[in-house]
């Protein structure tokens, strides 16, 4: 809204004859816009899919031995972590997407978009396989750690009967 509607709609307010009529006066100059709809941002599951594919990309450089700085073209080698991949997903992410949180995130194509370009560029310069992005986040730990997890269940643990009483 103006700051010209805005008077108008005021001065109907305050006008004390012919409401109605100024009223409709009034809407008949108003233009209706649509809302502007942000894409969905990513989930909480796809967050907990983000670090674990950070950890993945990471164990998979490291085994090839791959530093942080090969990948960002740096002098003092350091091994490739987790925190380390998600730093070079962080620094392109705000270059190429403008968008300083993975909260920003689309659901969708910003994660995709990310995904790719990391893959390609570790592909180009230091001939690493794609890593998908996980879709079935205990599958892929099933995967990277070799065990079978039981979503949800945990045996042989106790119970949660309320928080202690002292």
């Amino acid at each position: 809204m103006t700051q010209s509607e805005k008077d108008t709609l005021t001065a109907l307010l305050t006008s004390k004859w012919d409401m109605q009529k100024n009223l409709q006066t009034f809407l008949e100059t108003v233009k209706v816009t649509e809302e502007v709809k942000k894409p969905p941002t990513r989930t909480i599951t796809q967050n907990s899919a983000l670090h674990l594919w950070y950890t993945q990309k990471a164990t998979q450089c490291k085994d090839a031995g791959v530093t942080f700085q090969m990948a960002v073209s740096k002098t003092i080698d350091l091994d490739m972590t987790p925190f380390a991949m998600k730093t070079i997903w962080k620094y392109l992410q705000k270059i190429a997407l403008g968008k300083e949180s993975t909260t920003e995130l689309s659901k969708i194509e910003d994660i995709e978009y990310m995904v790719n370009h990391l893959n390609l560029y570790f592909a180009e310069k230091c001939n690493l396989p794609d890593i998908p992005f996980p879709s079935d986040e205990e599958r892929q730990k099933e995967m990277l750690y070799g065990y079978k997890t039981k979503a949800g269940e945990m045996e042989n643990y106790p119970e949660y009967t309320g928080a202690p009483t002292f």
